[in-house]
């Protein structure tokens, strides 16, 4: 009888034993899922944060006029770019003695996108020179495309980051007025209305502050 009765507690011992051992299992597996779960989610909000905080140049967000006073304004370095869709280079920047109008844009900016039928049908009225430069383009046929359907018949040029920060922008789409000594006045940051860019424009040919 005492042996049985020793047999007897052993084993529920060793069932109690067992069955801690499953719940401390348990409770592992529970807090292995909890932590993949919340790395998991860590990772996807550090990839979207990288994203929109990335050197590559985003949309701007918000529409701004950044006015240069005279001695504050600065001339960026004349550059030969490679014209957009082949045949000769363009020159960027310079002091040519004319006023003009530098955009920078791409394919993938929708904020891109809607402006460019403004700036092709006031650059179509010859009033200034109009030039655009396609940066951080990630398909050039598309930006040709783009062109097109805007009915764009200015110059286009493919630039690149460094040659936007040069001209004190980090967003698209950025529009760069110039005077005659190749001196930038004004940045607009944003989408161009039709009705703006006439304005700026005439502004500019006439000396006046935009």
């Amino acid at each position: 009888m005492v042996a049985e009765y020793h047999q007897q507690v052993a084993s529920e011992k060793n069932v109690g034993s067992v069955t801690a051992h499953r719940r401390a299992s348990r409770r592992l597996v529970i807090s292995v899922c909890l932590a993949v779960l919340v790395l998991v989610g860590f990772v996807v909000v550090a990839v979207r944060i990288a994203s929109e905080s990335s050197t590559t140049l985003a949309s701007s967000r918000q529409s701004q006029l950044i006015l240069y006073a005279p001695g504050k304004q600065h001339a960026p370095d004349a550059a030969a770019l490679q014209r957009l869709g082949g045949g000769d280079s363009i020159l960027v920047g310079g002091a040519t003695g004319k006023p003009a109008v530098v955009n920078f844009f791409a394919s993938w900016c929708t904020a891109c996108q809607k402006e460019l039928g403004a700036v092709a049908s006031v650059a179509r009225a010859g009033r200034v020179r109009f030039i655009g430069v396609d940066t951080d383009e990630t398909s050039y046929k598309e930006a040709l495309r783009l062109l097109h359907r805007a009915g764009a018949t200015y110059p286009v040029a493919k630039g690149n980051a460094s040659l936007a920060e040069e001209y004190g922008t980090g967003a698209l789409p950025t529009t760069a007025f110039l005077n005659g000594r190749g001196q930038i006045v004004a940045l607009y940051l944003g989408a161009l209305t039709r009705k703006n860019l006439e304005y700026f424009v005439a502004a500019l040919l006439a000396g006046k502050p935009l």
